[in-house]
């Protein structure tokens, strides 16, 4: 009944099979949900529910399984996603089934892709991260003005996950590497983020060896960014009801680079 129920149309009814095989017979489950999960003639969804049941149950054990799924077209987002689901199991897992989904045709295959990448904690990820282009609408609003965050844009999605994938990754000196690359832009983008003094070295190296006027005024914008960070939130003290839109910090602070950064960009100034 509960094999029958995990293969319900009812998503309803599959969630509470699921959790019923779960929590009372953990090897049942694993069997049931992988029987499930390799009928290629049943439905999507149902395929779904199995390999997930079959995941919780089987843990590390499912790792084989579960990478085998990323070769099949329909369920290959899915296997992605699950293949990394549990951090304490992801140092089995390998990464080529990521690398391969980043290339592929269906934009949520490369986000799950993407998101894995981050979660896995891989730095040689960094490079084939840094190659996932950035849409023309990353652009900046004018001085003073609202972003349109109310309009869909669904192309820098993928930009902007990589960029987080490689904050996790700590991928400072990859993202110094690519600046002036045909990568800059989103390696500049993720370098925002990465209070490293690495970072901090890379960004003012690079801007004494280029003669590029743009991107000197990206790498001046990006250390800018750099030169304070949130501060952590002591519990004394909150964000309030009302909007407030000045960022890129709420509670600014400075960090061990501040001074670095504040010497280079006055040098910067006084010269110009």
């Amino acid at each position: 009944t509960l094999k029958k129920l995990l293969q319900s149309g009812s998503g309803a009814a599959r969630l509470s099979a699921q959790q019923e095989l779960l929590q009372n017979s953990p090897k049942k489950a694993a069997k049931i949900g992988w029987d499930i999960a390799a009928d290629k003639n049943l439905p999507l969804y149902a395929r779904v529910a199995g390999m997930y049941t079959y995941a919780q149950a089987e843990g590390k054990g499912a790792i084989k399984n579960l990478t085998a799924l990323t070769t099949e077209e329909a369920m290959r987002e899915y296997a992605l996603r699950a293949l990394t689901d549990r951090k304490p199991f992801i140092g089995e897992v390998s990464i080529e089934p990521f690398l391969n989904g980043l290339k592929d045709p269906s934009p949520t295959v490369q986000v799950a892709a993407i998101i894995g990448l981050g979660r896995l904690g891989r730095p040689e990820a960094a490079e084939a991260l840094l190659q996932i282009p950035v849409p023309s609408t990353f652009v900046a609003p004018p001085a003073g003005q609202e972003g349109p965050h109310a309009t869909p844009n669904a192309t820098i999605v993928p930009a902007h996950l990589a960029v987080r994938a490689l904050v996790q990754l700590h991928a400072a000196d990859a993202c110094v590497a690519a600046i002036g690359t045909a990568n800059s832009t989103l390696a500049l983008w993720a370098l925002r983020y990465m209070h490293d003094e690495k970072a901090v070295d890379g960004l003012i190296a690079a801007y004494d060896n280029t003669q590029d006027e743009k991107l000197k005024e990206q790498i001046l914008n990006t250390l800018a960014r750099l030169y304070k960070e949130e501060a952590p939130y002591d519990g004394t003290w909150w964000w309030s009801t009302r909007p407030d839109t000045h960022g890129p910090y709420y509670k600014p602070v400075t960090w061990e680079a501040s001074d670095k950064i504040y010497t280079f960009l006055n040098q910067q100034w006084q010269k110009a």
